[in-house]
This record gives structure tokens, C-alpha cells and sequence, in this order.
């Protein structure tokens, strides 16, 4: 049997946090465990037919072949073909909710809701897995970051990869600058471009460190363009990865490297890799920083206002870039330990509700 991902989003960084929760208790059971990703979605209309079987108690009875191949199954929904019985069940996003708890009653197995439940509540899941609520449920595991898809030992095989691909030595200090893009109530410009680029070289001038840089999907090709430019010739930069040009899966080596991780702050999703996997971070935000109402703002906001308080980021503007910051980070942050680490959690709170 096989751990099912249910996601029916474009939004990657959704999708590689139900991948991540689904990695990490994969390895409890067997770490060559079949993950398999799903795209199931509920026929448009027909939701309401899912709630009422489900608050009857009839969803598990509903299905009577015990078979997503069912007859009632291809009436209600549609996606992947079909569905063979998982062991457990992850999903992400209000969109997968209703396929997630009709799965669940249909092979009786426990579902995972990643997120903030929006159409069911959230005693239908065995376990809600969030970062952003303050209320309180026995099944609920409130984070301090979105959960990752980069796993620890993934990140040192890579960052030793890297090391031994570039002629790194354990010594040689390296900071890293992830680059995201334009979201709610954040809004880069060429200036901001070329701040990063000033921040880069004050720093590698002054400590004497070497940095590596990667854009993202949000980055577009006009910032690339301008990073590119400002960058030409710098010696201190030991490899860039321009996503809009060639991507690659690079970010756990650049982590894994990284002394100390500057992020582009409305990325939660680097964010919450570089701080699970304890680095000290500077989140940095552009001149034109707004507070906005809605909802991503909100998540941004409330994420950041966390990890500031617990000392795990510190926040840097783009504007402050005649400034350097210090090597010496003990003072500045508290890097969280291993049982403060996401995935232990996840692991303890599973065995805690008899999942593992």
C-alpha cells in the first residue's frame, strides 16, 4: 500500500507541504514507501451530497462496490482513475477536502488535513497539520513553520554534493539569497534588484564569505535580467540559479551550505526550509512593503511576527543595504533543536494519535 496525496492546486508550495508531512511518516513504515499524488476533485454542485452522507454517517456505506471505481465514486467525482487502498491519506487546500474525508470513510483508513480545514470540520480528519491557527484541538499540530519537503538528511547528502562538486571545503563560509517575487502587499522593483546585489557584496567584501542565489518561479525574467547584470563578474559568487532560464531542484544544497540564509520574506515556503532546517534567516522585504488585507498577507504577516518573536529570523529591508550584518549569529538568533524541528513533531503527534 501507498501514502495518497490529494492536491488539486497550481500552488507548488502547497503541494510540497502535504509531500513533506507525507515524507516523513513514509519513513516511519518504510523508507522506499510508494507516495502517490492524486488530483481528485469534486464534481461542481455535487459537494453538498458529500457533507450530508458524512454528517448521516453514511459515507462509508454509500460506496458499496468498497471501491473509488464505484459507480456513486465516478457520479461525484473525477481526476485520477482508479484509487487503490492507501494506508493513510494527505491532503492540502479547501478544494481537496471533500474527496479526502470520503476516501477516509471509504477504505477506513486516517487522513491528514494540511492547513486550516474550510469546509469540514476539523473532527473529520485524524489530524490537522498547521502553522497559521492559535485554536486548540486534540488533533491539531500547530507548527512554528509550514512543513517542508526538504528532509535532513536529504539536505547534508546535497550540501555535500555541492561541496564536493565545487571544490568546497567544510571551512569555506557560504551564505545563500533565495529570491521569490510580487505577492500581496509586496511589490519588488529595479531598486530592489540591485539592493540585493549590494547587500551581496558589502557582505562578501567585508567577512570574507562567498554566496550562492537562487530565483523561483514568482521572479520573473526582467529581475532576473537586472540581478544578472549586477552581478556579472563577481568572483564571490559561487554558483545562481535563474529559474526562469533553466531550473533546477537546488535549494536543499544551498541550503544545506548556507551559514546564514537571506529570504526574500513573503516566501513562506523558503522561509519555513531554511528555518526548520536551523539556519539563522534574514527576511528581507522591498521599499514598497504594504500591509494588505488579505488572506496571504495575513498568513505572511502572522508567520513572521512567530519566528521574530521565538529569535529564529531576523527582518532586513532592501533599503538598508549600505549596512552588513554580523557573522557572529548567536546572539541574534535561537536556532531551533531537534525537538523543536517540524518532522519530529509531526512524528511524535502521529504516534500520539495512533496513526503510526
Amino acid at each position: 500500500m501507498s501514502i495518497l496525496v490529494i492536491h488539486n492546486s497550481n500552488l507548488i508550495g502547497a503541494r510540497n507541504q502535504a509531500l513533506g508531512v507525507a515524507r516523513v511518516l513514509a519513513q516511519q513504515f518504510d523508507p522506499n514507501e510508494d507516495i502517490v499524488i492524486a488530483r481528485i476533485v469534486t464534481r461542481k454542485g455535487l459537494r453538498g451530497i458529500v457533507h450530508v452522507l458524512h454528517k448521516l454517517g453514511l459515507l462509508n456505506k454509500a460506496f458499496k462496490s468498497n471501491s473509488s471505481n464505484s459507480l456513486l465514486w465516478k457520479l461525484l467525482f473525477y481526476g485520477s482513475s482508479k484509487i487503490e487502498r492507501p494506508f493513510l491519506i494527505v491532503s492540502t487546500l479547501g478544494k481537496t477536502e471533500h474527496t479526502s474525508v470520503a476516501l477516509a470513510n471509504l477504505y477506513g483508513v486516517p487522513n491528514i488535513y494540511v492547513g486550516e480545514p474550510k469546509y469540514f470540520d476539523p473532527s473529520s480528519f485524524n489530524l490537522i497539520v498547521t502553522a497559521y491557527s492559535s485554536l486548540t484541538a486534540e488533533n491539531r499540530l500547530s507548527l512554528e513553520t509550514v512543513p517542508t519537503h526538504l528532509l535532513v538528511n536529504d539536505v547534508n547528502k546535497a550540501a555535500q554534493n555541492f561541496r564536493a562538486h565545487n571544490n568546497l571545503k567544510n571551512t569555506d563560509h557560504i551564505w545563500s539569497f533565495l529570491i521569490g517575487g510580487d505577492c500581496d502587499g509586496y511589490n519588488y522593483d529595479e531598486i530592489d534588484w540591485q539592493n540585493i546585489c549590494k547587500i551581496m557584496q558589502r557582505n562578501a567584501e567585508k567577512h570574507k564569505i562567498r554566496w550562492v542565489l537562487s530565483t523561483s518561479r514568482r521572479t520573473g525574467a526582467h529581475a532576473e535580467n537586472i540581478l544578472k547584470r549586477c552581478l556579472s563578474g563577481a568572483d564571490w559568487l559561487i554558483d545562481a540559479t535563474w529559474w526562469n532560464d533553466a531550473p533546477k531542484p537546488i535549494l536543499a544544497a544551498y541550503i544545506g551550505v548556507s551559514d546564514i540564509c537571506f529570504v526574500t520574506e513573503e516566501s513562506l515556503s523558503m522561509l519555513s526550509d531554511c528555518v526548520s532546517l536551523g539556519k539563522p534567516v534574514y527576511a528581507c522585504s522591498p521599499e514598497r512593503h504594504t500591509a494588505q488585507s488579505g488572506i496571504n498577507a495575513r498568513r505572511i504577516g502572522e508567520l513572521l511576527e512567530k519566528l521574530v518573536s521565538n529569535k529564529r529570523v531576523v527582518r532586513l529591508s532592501l533599503a538598508s543595504s549600505n549596512e552588513t550584518v554580523s557573522v557572529e549569529t548567536r546572539n541574534v538568533f535561537h536556532l531551533s533543536g531537534e525537538e523543536e524541528r517540524w518532522d519530529i513533531q509531526l512524528i511524535n503527534k502521529a504516534k500520539k494519535r495512533g496513526i503510526l
